[in-house]
């Protein structure tokens, strides 16, 4: 009797102790970002095309190829590449500059990966859209920022060339 009574009153206790020497009090640090910024990769697809096969990506010095929308603006079909299945929304910023000028810029909330067949998790059709003039084959900066809800960060930037006798076709 005399140890049941010494249980009852001290397990309690004892299960205290073990649960405040366990506990992280909170700062147990976020996982890191989705992917790598050097695994994220900046690309192209036809307008309206959302499979794998239409992506195309643009290296450092590569060509961002410029099509004309269907409302008459000219825009780049940007697209991305994550090497791996992303959970939750990202924040999309896109940023397009000659020099110091701004060209054209993007911010997007909510946005999701869409897994494909090959294994990899695309985003299609981010329609970067030119706020005013642009010279075809000038030299420009590309500037991509995905955010996650957990507030990681990850910024890709890339040097171009914009190219707009190539247009794209329209995806189906």
């Amino acid at each position: 009797m005399a140890s049941s009574l010494l249980l009852r009153r001290f397990a309690p206790v004892a299960v205290m102790v073990v649960a405040l020497a366990c506990d992280d009090g909170g700062s147990a640090p976020p996982p890191g970002p989705p992917f790598e910024a050097a695994a994220l990769a900046l690309g192209v697809n036809p307008p309206g095309a959302e499979a794998p096969h239409g992506f195309t990506e643009i290296p450092d010095g590569g060509v961002l190829p410029i099509v004309r929308g269907e409302q008459g603006l000219w825009m780049i079909s940007l697209a991305l590449r994550a090497p791996n299945p992303t959970h939750g929304t990202f924040a999309l910023e896109v940023d397009l500059r000659d020099g110091d000028q701004p060209l054209a810029t993007l911010q997007r909330s909510r946005q999701r990966f869409v897994v494909a067949d090959d294994g990899y998790a695309y985003y299609y059709d981010a329609w970067l859209v030119f706020e005013g003039l642009f010279t075809t084959g000038a030299p420009v900066t590309l500037t991509v920022r995905c955010a996650d809800s957990d507030g990681h960060v990850v910024a890709v930037t890339r040097s171009a060339r914009l190219d707009a006798a190539k247009p794209a076709e329209r995806g189906d």
